[in-house]
């Protein structure tokens, strides 16, 4: 049935046809609801209409869709539209490998990287229970990102399967391959127990690997028939001639992976495909370090000369362009690497995202990654050193604050209130834990994540693989401490750097850093006045004071500092507010910043229409993190950052400001109903945690703490219409949950586990908020007070919901996206699915926007400053042991 382009299937509108085969039609293809390409397969009338095939096939295709691997095709969705079937896919592009291996082999570094990806891709789905059954050259896909591996939409979960297994189990060959005489693409990569109707497993799917990777190193397939059932009597008879014989050069270890592979019994072959992937990895590990490839042909030698004279050219002239490579590693009796200095040109308006470091650099010192905003809000982008462009990591909007994993192969970051990662070889991104606030993270080599995911929670640790995340340190009462920030673990693992804020310091240049002992907690103040502590193999600490880089001498053994300071670069752009300069290190001692004038955390309030059309109010520029509209809409309760945070009340009539409190941090305000108080968190009535005060917005009077427990992080979200109840935020074990205050009963109680950003409707019967108990940030509605039914609102995400003031609309933010839901709440609750309003480069988080009478969003749009360059300094750590320091004044 092929579809005409412009025909719709739900929200997916059909661009053109990319291709048929047996199983079906596939379609390039816009999902209108989220303005973005995909590739949809069109399942067979008979396939479709069978109501056996079609229940298995959900039920796979359900299974399939959990997996996220960055070098497996997503699939977004499985639906139904006037009889016909479809998925929808990940659309890529590039080419399959089936077409590159009609020009060529591929190259043995190449072949090596594409097996390697394709088989941890391959270990995941196993891990899930989850057999390809179907893996072959024209179901990868090379792209820039990598290896992708295609067609899970009709795998099966592992189960045992007899022969009569029925359609799914069929492979997806092509019509015109059936042909008797015509050599057959599917067959070809069938195991023997897969020809023969046996059970089959993961095994299964490690014999139809051996057969593509000994297609892609020898440009030969592995078993050859004129016809179907001689390839199949190929197949379980014959042995493959020897790849050596092919490719002399071929290392012992890897013609032993593609025979054990390829062995008949599959009690004989590799038993896991994480096997297999561990023994690529470290054939590739022994290759990279011998020289261990194939002896190339006359005409790549030469170019392979010429390209090492020319990269040697372009090292000596590093300080003209970012074309340097490393062209040797270092051994202990070679000459120390050169110090080069060079810059990386950025793109004209580029803005680092502020408020938190922007710039990371993988351990090995060869990929930068850096976040900023063009525009269109924040996102992830890769300069790989021996490369002359910077590319996005797709999948990363919204990102920011970026850090590697100690092999260099991942990158963590925030987005979403959720902490991230994304492999650099491309891939959709991983949730790891819940983290409403952005701040630096540091990355352990046993594969610990630390960081501070708001201000009073302290240190907290979570597993790279995700859960629930533990708190390690906690700000003291005692010494009136604020907040622990910007982790950075030491080599070894035994302690962990961080840098310690007061309630007394008037801005982060006067914070101290200390070393906390993983094993019995203790802590010791290294440094008193700087922030941003990284350690350095010269033997230094290098840490940030007044948009100046120090380094200071350091006994790791004994976790003490054994000299004076020296200033070692100036001007790194930091950020004023939360102190975090931008800079990082490799563990091979190359330094990357970024220079110029300071950032501002500056914003405006500005009011946006449903068009996206914005309007500045007044002149002011401040620090704005949260707002919310009094009940009348003339006045903005606001949050002002500085070196502590304090309630301002923005007259919109009059275009000024009152303060409201200062001292401490006083953050978060709320209005109640009647717009005479405002509720806020503070940490003045106990050093190191949160208590809930509220105070007349006039200013009349002294604020009063609301009779609601101490807790080491908590802040409200909203009232009800009666003011019977406050719901507020509490931090718990890692997790964000909502509470319930009732002032009738002077008592709270847990309200909602794992979420956030709570609103309660204008006529006071419903409660919208955030939640990520799915797994992924969603919006959700329940009556109140409740308990009763949920309904979700938002699709694809979304978080931060807010009530049109006449109750019939709800709005919520999708990364840089304000989206909108009808509601409909008689007879019963409904939403309309969710479009798209506009979207913009405001601030995300709680409580950052507001919906006016007149229909306008009061938002917060921070004041672009731009970034003309990143500077790198390779083998920085050597020029510590030998230039002369400047004393610091």
């Amino acid at each position: 049935m092929a579809l005409a382009s412009g025909t719709r299937l739900g929200p997916y509108e059909i661009i053109a046809a990319l291709g048929a085969g047996g199983m079906g039609e596939v379609y390039k293809a816009r999902d209108t609801r989220l303005d973005r390409i995909v590739a949809i397969k069109i399942l067979p009338e008979a396939l479709s209409s069978d109501p056996e095939f079609r229940e298995r096939f959900d039920r796979e295709a359900r299974s399939i869709s959990r997996l996220e691997h960055p070098h497996i095709c997503a699939l977004h969705d499985v639906g139904e539209r006037g009889g016909t079937a479809f998925l929808v896919m990940q659309y890529l592009e590039g080419e399959t490998l089936a077409d590159r291996l009609k020009r060529s082999t591929l190259p043995f570094e190449q072949a090596l990287q594409c097996a390697i990806q394709t088989a941890d891709a391959l270990d995941t789905a196993h891990r899930a229970g989850i057999v390809h059954r179907d893996l072959k050259p024209g179901n990868i896909i090379l792209t820039k990102a990598g290896a992708k591996l295609l067609d899970f939409g009709l795998a099966k979960t592992n189960k045992p399967v007899g022969s009569g297994a029925g359609l799914s189990m069929l492979p997806t060959t092509p019509p015109n391959l059936t042909a008797v005489g015509t050599i057959l693409g599917t067959f070809q990569y069938m195991a023997p127990e897969q020809l023969e109707g046996r059970e089959v497993d993961a095994r299964t799917d490690i014999f139809a690997f051996g057969a593509v990777l000994y297609e892609m190193l020898t440009g030969n397939k592995a078993f050859e028939g004129r016809s179907q059932a001689s390839l199949i009597a190929s197949i379980l008879t014959a042995e493959p001639q020897s790849l050596t014989n092919i490719r002399p050069l071929t290392p012992p270890a890897l013609e032993h992976l593609v025979r054990v592979s390829l062995a008949k019994d599959p009690d004989r072959r590799w038993q896991s495909m994480r096997d297999v992937h561990r023994e690529l990895t470290w054939i590739a590990d022994v290759a990279s370090r011998s020289d261990l490839v194939a002896a190339p042909s006359r005409r790549s030698r030469g170019r392979t000369i010429a390209s090492a004279l020319a990269i040697g050219i372009c090292g000596m002239a590093a300080g003209a362009g970012l074309t340097v490579v490393r062209m040797s590693s270092r051994t202990p009796s070679s000459t120390p690497d050169p110090i080069a200095r060079f810059s990386i040109p950025l793109k004209s308006g580029t803005v680092l995202t502020n408020s938190m470091s922007a710039v990371a650099l993988s351990p090995d010192g060869k990929n930068v990654v850096f976040s900023a905003d063009y525009g269109t809000g924040a996102q992830l982008y890769l300069r790989a050193l021996d490369r002359l462009t910077v590319e996005p990591l797709d999948g990363t909007a919204g990102a920011v604050a970026p850090f590697f994993s100690p092999d260099g192969r991942w990158v963590g970051f925030w987005a979403r209130a959720r902490l991230h990662k994304i492999a650099l070889g491309g891939g959709a991104p991983q949730e790891i834990c819940d983290a409403p606030e952005a701040h630096p993270a540091a990355w352990s080599d046993d594969g610990t994540i630390f960081f501070t995911s708001t201000d009073g929670a302290g240190l907290s640790r979570v597993s790279a693989n995700g859960g629930t995340a533990v708190i390690v340190t906690t700000p003291s009462r005692d010494t009136r401490e604020k907040t622990h920030r910007g982790p950075e673990v030491l080599p070894g693992g035994k302690a962990v750097l961080m840098s310690v804020g007061t309630g007394d310091i008037s801005s982060w240049d006067d914070a101290r850093i200390e070393a906390v002992v993983l094993t019995t907690g203790e802590r010791k103040i290294l440094i008193r006045g700087g922030t941003n502590p990284r350690y350095v193999s010269s033997g230094h600490l290098i840490y940030a004071r007044a948009g100046s880089l120090l380094a200071v001498p350091f006994d790791l053994d004994h976790l003490e500092v054994t000299g004076a300071p020296t200033t070692v670069v100036s001007d790194v752009v930091t950020d004023p507010v939360s102190g975090f300069a931008n800079f990082a290190i490799s563990r091979n001692g190359s330094l990357l910043y970024a220079t110029g004038a300071p950032l501002t955390s500056n914003a405006a309030l500005v009011w946006v229409d449903r068009r996206g059309r914005a309007e500045s109010i007044g002149d002011s520029r401040r620090p704005f993190i949260f707002l919310q509209l009094s009940p009348d809409g003339q006045r903005v309760a606001v949050e002002i950052s500085a070196a502590n945070e304090d309630v301002w009340i923005y007259d919109l009539a009059r275009n000024g400001m009152t303060r409201l409190t200062s001292g401490w941090d006083n953050a978060v305000p709320i209005w109640s109903p009647d717009g005479v108080h405002v509720a806020f968190q503070t940490n003045r009535a106990t050093p190191g945690a949160y208590d809930l005060f509220w105070q007349r917005a006039d200013g009349r009077g002294s604020a009063e703490r609301l009779p609601i427990d101490t807790a080491s992080l908590q802040w409200p979200e909203t009232w009800s219409r009666d003011r019977r109840f406050l719901v507020f935020g509490r931090r718990e074990a890692g997790a964000y949950n909502l509470w319930v205050w009732s002032a009738a009963e002077r008592t709270a109680k847990r309200l909602f586990e794992r979420s956030i950003a709570a609103r309660i409707s204008p006529d006071g019967r419903w409660i919208a908020y955030g939640s990520s108990q799915s797994g992924r940030m969603e919006v959700y509605v329940q009556a109140f007070p409740g308990p009763s039914r949920t309904w979700q609102v938002s699709i694809d995400g979304g978080n931060t919901p807010v009530w049109a003031p006449d109750g019939h609309e709800l709005f919520y933010r999708s990364a840089d996206q304000t989206m909108s839901a009808r509601i409909t709440t008689t007879p019963e609750f409904s939403a309309a699915r969710p479009t798209r309003l506009f979207s913009g480069s405001y601030l995300t988080g709680l409580s950052s926007y507001d919906v006016g009478r007149d229909g306008r969003f009061l938002m917060i749009r921070p004041e672009p400053q731009t970034v003309t360059q990143l500077n790198v300094i390779l083998n920085w750590s050597d020029e510590l042991k030998s230039r002369a320091p400047r004393p610091v004044p």
